[in-house]
């Protein structure tokens, strides 16, 4: 890689979720005991806990069980509400990755 060039998702370093139920989101329903690994912004494998390797040097978070999904979006926000960021880490508390905010306040 050249001095400054930016890192691609198979220079960056792997997370593996293990031990997670998925749930995709395209069709209703639940996919439990899977791995999904995940490098740089990017997934890079999701699938049985069996089946998928786990890259060597991969950063392992055991989910114990616990749910993995895309995160949410709020397509109707009002941001002016409350003037603190620790505002906005109620949105991840509950799994919303994205706000719409519809104030267009010039601040905003």
């Amino acid at each position: 890689m050249l001095f400054g060039a930016p890192a691609t998702a198979q220079d960056a370093v792997a997370t593996a979720f293990v031990n997670v139920s998925v749930i995709p989101m395209d069709t209703e329903r639940v996919r439990p005991n899977h791995t999904v690994v995940v490098k740089g912004e990017l997934i890079a494998a999701v699938g049985p806990a069996g089946e998928i390797v786990i890259p060597t040097g991969a950063k392992i978070i055991d989910g114990g069980s616990a749910f993995l999904m895309p995160g949410l979006a709020d397509m109707h926000a009002h941001l002016n509400l409350d003037r603190s960021p620790d505002f906005m880490r109620l949105f991840l508390a509950e799994g919303v990755t994205t706000v719409r905010n519809l104030n267009a306040l010039p601040r905003h």
